[in-house]
């Protein structure tokens, strides 16, 4: 079983059709949670061993991403991280070239081997002091 981790925006827009249930279609309390409670279950259910197809959208599956459907109309978009990639090594990478920087300073140069084309900087403050002029 892979650990699944739903992004705080994924938390959001669940929450926000669970608000349109309620004042928009007229929903129960009841019904509105248990509508949302099964994407919830969902997305969970994204960590099985059984993985979907690549995403047939060419933006997504150039990124390597896979497409899950939900009851015909909800497509989730997921990554299938590296062992030993976690998510926040992700989100340093990606922010490190939209920032357009020439290394990342860690304390765990091993978390970041799967990024060949930035520096990746121990915090031994000996080895800073040389790289830094």
């Amino acid at each position: 079983m892979r650990k699944v981790g739903i992004s705080q925006n994924v938390e959001n827009k669940i929450l926000n059709l669970r608000t349109f249930l309620l004042e928009e279609w007229k929903l129960s309390e009841r019904a509105a949670y248990q509508r949302t409670a099964r994407i919830n279950l969902f997305l969970k259910s994204l960590g099985g061993v059984a993985d979907y197809s690549l995403c047939r959208f060419k933006k997504w599956r150039d990124l390597g991403y896979r497409c899950a459907i939900f009851e015909k109309t909800w497509v989730f978009a997921y990554e299938i991280l590296e062992d030993g990639n976690d998510i926040e090594d992700n989100v340093h990478y990606v922010l490190s070239q939209k920032m357009k920087c020439d290394a990342i300073l860690t304390n765990n140069r091993k978390d970041f081997m799967y990024f060949k084309d930035i520096a990746i900087i121990s915090t031994n403050l000996g080895f800073i002091k040389q790289r830094i002029q």
